[in-house]
């Protein structure tokens, strides 16, 4: 019997939504942005299962947001976010994403319909 790395028990407990382990392997010094066979990160794999408290432990672990699997398709996809929504202080991505002069997040959003 082999022993799967870290990233691997990683991967494989965020598709179980266990985030007890994740939580665990978090504290591990571990390549967060680790692909499967299909070029998913955990954080690919919790927006695509709709697993907000597993995604929002990826993210402030530091996952990337914006990698993209083999078929292109990135965690916005999966998670079928509006990107129009404001927070609390009515804001948009897309305006702080301008403020801060991320143009390549700001791209991403107006292709996505951000306004």
């Amino acid at each position: 019997m082999s022993i799967s790395s870290p990233e691997t028990q990683l991967l494989e407990a965020t598709e179980n939504h266990d985030s007890a382990k994740v939580r665990s392997l978090l504290k591990q010094k571990i390549k967060i942005d680790e692909k499967d066979s299909h070029g998913r990160t955990a954080l690919l794999i919790a927006t695509r299962n709709n697993d907000v408290e597993i995604a929002r432990l990826l993210i402030e672990a530091g996952a990337d947001v914006n990698v993209q699997d083999q078929i292109q398709d990135s965690p916005l996809l999966y998670a079928g976010a509006n990107v129009n929504i404001p927070d609390r202080d009515k804001v948009t991505a897309l305006t702080h994403a301008k403020k801060k002069g991320f143009k390549e997040i700001v791209a991403i959003l107006e292709k996505a319909g951000a306004k």
